[in-house]
């Protein structure tokens, strides 16, 4: 199955009663997308892209099969530039949390409070590299008085 580039100029929902819109690329190709699946795409932006080509009465129709993903999009650290930071910083905390509940088993779950995942937010805030993961998921101090305010 053929994979490209492309960059997307339009995005077309289907038409009434049809269930696959289309994208249109800055080179003026057309790929059918489901409908389902158009979200995944937004103007201006580039893919790359698994699709498949069929001729129908002397003209070529190409089918969009998986979107990979934005090509140059944020990484997990969110210094990749991607356009939304809060995004990447929920990606890295999810990657952290997901290490450590796979990395202790059952008991990593009960280990999480949500003074750890403020920590976490706070280790990549503060643009550290976080790797170490005793020092990412280092608990707050137990002397401290616990905040059980409520934040809104």
């Amino acid at each position: 199955m053929p994979t490209t580039d492309v960059t997307v100029a339009y995005v077309n929902p289907p038409a009434e009663g049809k269930k696959r819109g289309t994208i249109k690329t800055t080179e003026g190709v057309y790929y059918g997308v489901w409908a389902d699946k158009l979200s995944g795409f937004q103007k201006g932006k580039t893919y790359t892209i698994q699709y498949d080509e069929e001729e129908y009465n002397g003209r070529m129709y190409r089918s969009v099969k998986s979107n990979k993903g934005e090509v140059g999009g944020g990484s997990v650290n969110g210094k990749g530039g991607g356009d939304d930071p809060r995004r990447s910083e929920d990606i890295f905390v999810a990657g952290v949390v997901n290490n450590a509940i796979h990395g202790q088993g059952a008991e990593g779950i009960y280990a999480l409070s949500a003074d750890m995942v403020r920590h976490i937010r706070e280790i990549y805030r503060a643009g550290e590299p976080a790797t170490n993961k005793e020092r990412a998921l280092s608990a707050p101090d137990p002397q401290a008085p616990l905040n059980d305010e409520i934040p809104f």
